[in-house]
């Protein structure tokens, strides 16, 4: 379990949340207090079996020599474009965030990972979905923060995302009875030089399979895109939970001022 600090900052009380979301009063801001290090090895279960073949495109499950690639691709084209991201300019050109990076490994070489990989027929990679199977009370532990190393330690701008899905996924759990088990979706991205109508929607969808394959009959996914959210609602997960980015305030003032239309994330629940 995630030790967490209290934080003197508070958040303001929301304003109004979407129709099918309850309201959640938000508590006192937390912080991650960052204790273990990442797995140093990807399991062998992590195969390259073909999923299935959109025309020229292929989806499959990532094979543990690719961990390097998906973590470039994440960061060339998530990182930057992301909504909350983008509205406080984690990414800035030219600059990498080693701890963004070994976070990004504890999830791709987690011993229950599930990622999946969409390639095109040179095997560039086109999309990714990076999602994990969880437990009742289980958490993806966060990498230790090397503090030795200044370039190394999490940054202040990177610690605001992380307690703001903290908290909104605590709230959001709290309006489900949680599952024994399911398959929780961390990152969904796709290129955005070379945009390929419906491939956001297949990854998800295989993930949906292979959730059936393994017997798992829950699965969740957080989002902070208004186009996420909307292949969520395509596919027929159910939102039950959503807040305004306008309403999340950190000594009076909104701490992502994002563009529209990203103007909520929600959480979504897709029951078997």
């Amino acid at each position: 379990m995630r030790k967490i600090r209290e934080q003197e900052n508070k958040i303001q009380e929301p304003v109004s949340f979407l129709k099918l979301a309850p309201k959640v009063k938000p508590p006192l801001m937390e912080r991650k207090n960052l204790a273990r290090s990442s797995h140093s090895k990807v399991p062998n279960s992590v195969s390259m079996k073909l999923l299935i073949k959109p025309e020229n495109d292929i989806i499959r499950e990532a094979s543990e020599n690719e961990v390097d690639d998906i973590i470039n691709f994440i960061n060339n084209y998530f990182l930057p474009n992301e909504p909350i991201n983008k509205s406080i300019q984690l990414s800035m050109d030219g600059y990498r965030m080693p701890y963004f990076d070994r976070w990004l490994r504890v999830r791709l070489e987690g011993p229950r990972n599930v990622t999946l990989v969409a390639v095109d027929g040179d095997n560039q990679l086109m999309g990714v979905l990076v999602a994990t199977i969880l437990s009742r009370g289980e958490h993806v532990t966060d990498p230790e923060e090397l503090t030795a190393n200044r370039s190394d330690r999490c940054s202040e701008k990177f610690k605001k995302v992380l307690d703001f899905l903290e908290w909104f996924e605590s709230a959001a759990m709290k309006q489900i009875d949680e599952p024994e088990e399911r398959v929780d979706c961390a990152i969904l991205s796709c290129r955005d030089d070379r945009r390929i109508p419906g491939l956001g929607t297949a990854l998800l969808n295989k993930m949906q399979e292979l959730a059936r394959a393994k017997g798992i009959k829950y699965q969740t996914v957080l989002t902070t895109s208004f186009y996420s959210a909307r292949i969520c609602q395509k596919l027929g997960f159910e939102e039950v939970f959503s807040f305004p980015y306008t309403d999340y305030k950190v000594d009076g003032k909104v701490v992502f001022d994002t563009e529209e239309p990203h103007t909520h994330s929600k959480f979504w629940l897709l029951k078997e």
